[in-house]
C-alpha cells in the first residue's frame, strides 16, 4: 500500500543519513532519487527504474530491498 510505502522510505531517509556518505554529493543525489520515488510524476514502471538504478549505485541497498 501507499501507507508502507512511505514508511519504508521513511526508513531509508533515516538509513541514509547514517551509511551515504556526504563526499562526490552521492548522498545529496540520493535523497534526489527518494524525492523521485515520493513524487507523484513518475509512474510505476519509472519509479521501478529508479529503485533498480539506487540498488546498482548505493552498496547499503543490496541487503535493505531484497
Amino acid at each position: 500500500t501507499y501507507g508502507k510505502l512511505l514508511y519504508l522510505i521513511h526508513q531509508l531517509k533515516i538509513k541514509a543519513k547514517n551509511q551515504v556518505p556526504k563526499k562526490d554529493n552521492m548522498r545529496r543525489d540520493f535523497f534526489l532519487d527518494v524525492l523521485k520515488l515520493e513524487s507523484h510524476d513518475y509512474s510505476v514502471d519509472e519509479k521501478q527504474a529508479i529503485i533498480d538504478n539506487m540498488r546498482a549505485t548505493y552498496p547499503f541497498l543490496t541487503n535493505t530491498l531484497e
